[in-house]
């Protein structure tokens, strides 16, 4: 079996798989620095002994080599470290320099489930929206706040504002300051999302599948129409993908 470690902003995510198909996951928080121990006693309540590889793929550099400790320990072998120069997809007219691993394993998976043209949306502590040509390459995309990420500026920024989980608003006509900030976020956040896709669209010329992943992905699936599937673990089912070609 293989774990795959997602190192993200604000917290790792952690698959167990058997081949492709992913039998748990889990998170790993770090408000602190953390050890390699207490990351690996993470991993091995998580896994058990039954895992023999390892991947990870990390946009906090710091980070990577406490996990890549970790997983030697426990499953005396190194992990295959994942970067944008050896994430199985081809890039058309981008750095690959630039690029989180992330964007490119997400995108990477969505095309291995679909074979089209894709947009891929992941929303996380950062949002990305990212256009999949019908070749399968990774043809760039935009990148702006997570929805999360707002929500916490705007109550850092305003002496009046407190922070408010964002979650589905009926309403935009709110009638208190709480429901605002909600309404704000949901149907602001829709409405981005929706531009953003059309114009991407429009660009390239396509009508591609918009898929979306992350943490947020429920919320962005529930208030954006435009949104045909949710996959909450592309980045992962993308380690699982690239790391068999290396095994």
């Amino acid at each position: 079996m293989l774990i795959a470690i997602d190192i993200g902003n604000s917290r790792a995510s952690v698959g167990l798989f058997a081949g492709k198909r992913l039998l748990k996951r889990g998170f790993i928080d770090y408000s602190t620095r953390p050890s390699a121990g207490a990351i690996g006693r993470r991993m091995r309540s998580f896994a058990g002994a039954g895992a023999s590889a390892a991947c990870i793929a990390s946009v906090v550099p710091r980070l990577t080599p406490i996990f890549a400790e970790a997983c030697l320990k426990l499953i005396g072998a190194k992990p295959h470290i994942i970067t944008p120069y050896n994430a199985g997809i081809t890039i058309k007219g981008y750095k690959r320099s630039q690029l989180g691993v992330d964007r490119l394993l997400a995108a990477a998976a969505a095309y291995a489930r679909h074979r089209r043209a894709l947009i891929v949306i992941d929303a996380g502590t950062a949002m990305t929206i990212d256009l999949v040509t019908a070749r399968g390459e990774f043809a760039g995309g935009a990148i702006f706040p997570g929805i999360d990420s707002s929500a916490r500026s705007l109550a850092k920024i305003a002496a009046r504002l407190s922070y408010v989980k964002p979650s589905p608003a009926r309403r935009i006509v709110a009638k208190n300051t709480r429901d605002a900030i909600r309404a704000g976020m949901f149907h602001g956040y829709a409405g981005l999302i929706d531009h953003i896709v059309r114009r991407m669209s429009a660009e390239s010329h396509t009508r591609p599948l918009v898929v979306v992943t992350g943490g947020d992905a429920a919320l962005v699936k529930l208030a954006c129409p435009i949104v045909r599937h949710l996959h909450p673990n592309l980045v992962l089912e993308g380690l699982a993908i690239v790391s068999k070609g290396m095994r």
